[in-house]
């Protein structure tokens, strides 16, 4: 009865010529689904906003991410709130270069109200992320995140604790390889994954899913010809590749975009099928 979805449509006719990327979000309270106004800074019709990712914590503290044009030049991360009534804007969110691209991919929260948001820096290809405090109402970026390639894109978080938090991407350009950090309170590590498809072949993380009873995370991976659905539980120290569904077998492309635990331990991955090359429906 309290559900919530972030995404944007591509607005054809407010400008000449131009065709802007215009964010919504939708609110189901278990019999009607409303629209709840639109997360993003004034960026005017001619500009993209994008929302990539959702979080609550209750009906009056919801979360959605992502990036809007901030300039002409440049993208900036945004990290909005709803109180119950409107949207608070978080943006530009900070950033060591802020001049350069940012994206804000995943979102996740604790008990506490404490909020992370992950993604990265999109001009030079690393990891970049954001952390709200509830106790002090600050926003700050994150230090420590590893970057073990030059090319680093985390695309997902998952937090379970201050003391323990999880971020699912991919690293490497020629192809992509899984990437998954943890975050013990203190430093962050990079954990041991699976890469199915093997190092000639794209292999991708879009989502990690994680509380007390486990963690896992999910994606897909190239078996040469398409891309097939990918799941990978995490063991104690590592990351190991467990056994999917793919319908219509490998001769069609299935992609998991979603992860979602509940709190006795089932696990819950959603996504996508295709034509040999790309994945709609």
């Amino acid at each position: 009865t309290d559900v919530w979805i972030a995404g944007a449509f591509v607005d054809t006719g407010s400008v000449s010529g131009k065709h802007p990327d215009i964010p919504y979000v939708l609110y189901y309270n278990g019999s009607t689904w409303t629209q709840e106004g639109a997360p993003c800074p004034s960026v005017g019709t001619a500009k993209n906003c994008v929302p990539l990712g959702v979080w609550g914590n209750s009906a009056s503290d919801v979360w959605v991410t992502g990036w809007y044009q901030e300039s002409s030049v440049h993208d900036g991360g945004f990290m909005d709130q709803w109180n119950g009534s409107s949207w608070i804007s978080n943006a530009p969110t900070p950033a060591v270069n802020p001049t350069q691209n940012h994206v804000l991919s995943g979102i996740s929260g604790d008990s506490s109200g404490d909020v992370w948001a992950i993604g990265y820096n999109s001009t030079a290809t690393y990891s970049y992320g954001v952390e709200w405090n509830a106790g002090t109402s600050t926003l700050s970026e994150v230090s420590g995140i590893q970057n073990p390639n030059a090319f680093t894109e985390p695309q997902a978080v998952a937090v379970v604790s201050a003391t323990d938090v999880w971020i699912a991407g991919v690293q490497g350009s020629a192809p992509n390889q899984t990437l998954v950090e943890n975050y013990n309170g203190t430093a962050w590590s990079v954990v041991s994954t699976a890469n199915p498809g093997g190092a000639t072949v794209t292999n991708y993380l879009n989502a990690i899913a994680a509380n007390s009873t486990g963690v896992f995370a999910a994606g897909w991976y190239s078996n040469g010809t398409v891309n097939q659905t990918l799941v990978e539980q995490y063991g104690g120290t590592s990351f190991t590749q467990s056994t999917t569904v793919n319908p219509a077998g490998g001769t069609v492309t299935n992609q998991f975009e979603g992860a979602a635990i509940d709190s006795t331990g089932d696990e819950w991955a959603v996504g996508c099928q295709g034509s040999t090359s790309s994945c709609a429906t």
